[in-house]
């Protein structure tokens, strides 16, 4: 798992909503072991949601009743996609907004809502935040990277452009834009689909510029490993394996202690990164949802 950059400011506008008196659900498919990872990584957010769904629980959660949600029910029998989803719509609240990195929960709305009609009077934001994993390089490439980057200072330079932008990646400063919008938004039954309004700034400001670093780190990379049959990429099995170990630790950054992120002169004693560490495997902060209204008893 790696932590989502600007997750305190996501933090803070979380504790914002729940002063206006909106509920706030950590809703998620892992189990209460990835959840308790979390909370030790950011013991803040222990405070602010209501209440925990997770896989240990879903008893709780995904067996709503027929007779108290009647349309969602049929629908869910009749529609296996649908089925898989979040019921969100049966939780008990009149307006919700759902951020779910799974962009498949934002379809399976979607088909909810033209198969309901009116009939279901629920107001629904959903925004996926866009699905992040803490970087576009794969692991073993970057494990190949990060030896490289010992004997080419060039090479380590470039690394650090390209993972301080990862750092910047403005996923969580989105959703706090979407928070501010459900927190003035009006009661309108039906579904709002926020991706679209924030795709052009996300893609344009943020995902090419990092493809185009990506590009030009690998590229350099290629160009840098030209010994026949000495190539730092060709053991790629020791990559992969260097990539596992790596993985089962809990990095809180992007590529936390691949690369010294203060550069200062070409040196092969680089110092481990001191901030704190985290995990990799998981997209921000599961998929947490903000509603208004106290829930009833289910």
């Amino acid at each position: 798992m790696v932590l989502r950059p600007y997750l305190d400011e996501l933090l803070e506008k979380l504790k914002e909503a729940k002063k206006q008196g909106i509920d706030i659900i950590l809703c998620t498919s892992a189990t209460n072991q990835w959840v308790a990872r979390f909370f030790r990584l950011k013991p803040d957010f222990f405070t602010v949601f209501d209440k925990l769904y997770t896989q240990d629980n879903q008893q709780e959660w995904r067996n709503f009743s027929e007779k108290q949600n009647p349309i969602e029910y049929k629908i869910r029998q009749e529609n296996s996609l649908i089925a898989q989803g979040k019921p969100i719509t049966t939780f008990g609240y009149d307006s919700i907004l759902f951020i779910d990195d799974n962009l498949l929960e934002g379809e399976i709305l979607k088909q909810l809502y033209e198969t309901a009609g009116s009939d279901l009077h629920t107001d629904v934001t959903f925004f996926s935040g866009f699905a992040y994993n803490g970087g576009s390089i794969p692991m073993s490439v970057m494990m190949g990277l990060k030896r490289l980057s010992t004997i080419n200072y060039e090479i380590a330079s470039k690394m650090k452009k390209y993972i301080q932008f990862e750092d910047s990646n403005p996923g969580c400063q989105l959703m706090c834009q979407v928070i501010d919008k459900f927190m003035r938004k009006k009661f309108v039954p039906g579904l709002t689909l926020e991706d679209d309004n924030f795709w052009e700034n996300y893609n344009d400001g943020f995902l090419r510029v990092r493809d185009a670093l990506q590009d030009e780190l690998e590229e350099f990379a290629l160009r840098a490993n030209v010994i026949p049959g000495q190539g730092i990429f060709e053991n790629q099995e020791q990559l992969r394996k260097e990539a596992l170990e790596y993985m089962k630790t809990d990095k809180a950054i992007p590529y936390e202690g691949i690369i010294e992120r203060e550069i200062n002169e070409p040196t092969t004693n680089r110092k481990r990164d001191s901030r704190q560490e985290s995990t990799r495997g998981f997209s921000g902060i599961f998929g947490n949802k903000l509603f208004n209204k106290n829930e009833p008893d289910r």
